[in-house]
């Protein structure tokens, strides 16, 4: 007996006109799979269409969040949310805490420059002193056409842009610099 499926009608579908997931996966060409699963991917990760969905409604917050926190203080202040039941729940702070501590582009470059400088030299043959003269100043132009987020990144690029500091700056504004990124 063949093995046909009825339609509501009463009509037998023959095997070989159906339908399934098989059929499709073996007749889909590589292009119809790639727009296919990522979205039953994401559907399963991410929860279904239903606005009332938990994951839905969490990112309508969020969205909706990021734009409050938007008009607070030029866009400078951040929020963490935790669930229901932590001692604080939710907390607020300046971007620019996170920001210096958050590893940037002038951060990375500042970082490799300063170990170059505090790396000894006295044991480095004539060619070497001027490859690594090469890189500090390499460096040196790198940071120096990056545009500073923070005020970490802007005294970094400063004190890259003085030599270390040596220049005709007040000691003590010098002082708050080095503080400022430590060093």
């Amino acid at each position: 007996m063949p093995n046909n499926t009825v339609r509501a009608d009463g009509e037998a579908i023959p095997a070989a006109n159906q339908m399934n997931r098989r059929t499709i996966l073996q007749s889909a060409s590589a292009a119809g799979l790639a727009a296919i699963i990522p979205s039953a991917v994401a559907a399963r990760e991410y929860g279904p269409r239903d606005p009332n969905h938990p994951w839905n409604r969490a990112r309508h917050h969020a969205r909706m969040l990021s734009d409050a926190l938007a008009e607070i203080a030029d866009g400078a202040t951040y929020a963490e949310v935790y669930p229901r039941g932590y001692e604080l729940p939710i907390r607020f702070g300046d971007i620019s805490y996170l920001e210096d501590y958050r590893q940037t582009e002038i951060r990375a470059l500042f970082d490799q420059w300063k170990a170059i400088v505090e790396d000894g030299c006295r044991h480095l043959t004539d060619a070497q002193l001027d490859e690594r003269y090469q890189r500090y100043s390499a460096l040196q132009d790198q940071i120096a056409a990056l545009k500073p987020r923070t005020a970490t990144e802007f005294a970094m690029q400063f004190y890259v842009a003085t030599d270390r500091g040596e220049s005709h700056y007040p000691d003590e504004f010098m002082s708050a610099v080095k503080a400022l990124i430590g060093v």
